[in-house]
């Protein structure tokens, strides 16, 4: 079985144990070390530690790729992941791109939670791509971004879902915080801190953003993932060229607060990249 000693190879022990058949793998407390990525997809099996946040069992390696891949192959074969649970997850490795490396892979998959989970990277946290009714509760995601050689892969959450929620937790130090698109997002009580760009929204319907708190040096969101020129004004959308917010999206009792005033092109100020399909209440 598996050593979780933090020296020792566990790799091939994992993989053992998630292929056993069980409904659940469970992992005691310790510092398990992967040298590749554990295969879940196909398995469908729970995982869970034992204990949670700072005495959350650890899986933790250093590779291009990502800890936990629980993806399926097309839009046409998705798996059903199920659950992963209390577990304290590291993958320092900066990758070849974004995307290319991080925590946990959800690309064409559905009905997964994630719960009380520390995610810890310089890449990506949490990939999705054609992601169905995915749930983040308590997720801390933490971008390991002051070290990153290439900040801009730094992403907290990035890719397509539909019907995925966020309720609470905790998104910090990456260069984007959420890098989503799809359709009916909602997000509850997360709060995102240190980063520059807290949103980026491809296309997208019917996303809610409510209680939240975010924290930007630079902006709040765009659909671009550079910052806009900024010529005359901080409040723009950017000459029309579109960079702004992408389909219909309301933001309720939203705190936002910028910590450092940006400067692009001599105007310093904190930005906003703003279409007229955002609205807020109570914000």
């Amino acid at each position: 079985g598996a050593v979780g000693d933090g020296v020792a190879d566990d790799t091939a022990a994992i993989q053992a144990a998630v292929n056993s058949g069980a409904n659940a793998v469970t992992f005691p407390k310790g510092s398990y070390k992967i040298t590749s990525t554990i295969d879940v997809a196909t398995n469908n099996v729970a995982l869970v530690g034992e204990s949670l946040y700072s005495k959350a069992p650890k899986i933790f390696g250093n590779f291009n790729g990502f800890l936990l891949d629980c993806s399926g192959t097309a839009p046409s074969t998705y798996e059903e992941p199920g659950l992963i649970q209390g577990l304290h997850l590291e993958n320092l490795n900066n990758g070849t791109a974004a995307g290319s490396a991080g925590c946990i892979d959800l690309t064409y998959t559905g009905t997964c939670l994630v719960r009380d989970c520390f995610l810890r990277f310089q890449n990506t946290g949490v990939l999705l791509a054609e992601t169905i009714s995915a749930e983040f509760h308590n997720v801390f995601l933490v971008g390991d971004s002051g070290t990153n050689p290439t900040r801009s892969y730094c992403r907290g959450y990035s890719g397509f879902g539909r019907n995925c929620q966020i309720r609470g937790g905790r998104v910090y130090a990456c260069f984007i915080c959420l890098d989503i698109a799809g359709d009916a997002w909602n997000i509850n009580g997360l709060n995102c801190e240190f980063s520059e760009i807290i949103i980026k929204q491809g296309p997208s319907t019917c996303t809610l953003v409510e209680g939240c708190h975010f924290e930007t040096s630079k902006m709040l969101f765009t659909n671009a993932d550079t910052l806009p020129t900024i010529t005359t004004s901080p409040w723009t959308d950017n000459g029309g060229t579109g960079q702004g917010w992408s389909g219909s999206t309301t933001f309720l009792n939203t705190h936002v607060a910028f910590t450092a005033v940006g400067t692009l092109n001599g105007v310093k100020a904190p930005l906003f990249v703003i279409k007229s399909q955002a609205s807020f209440t109570g914000s």
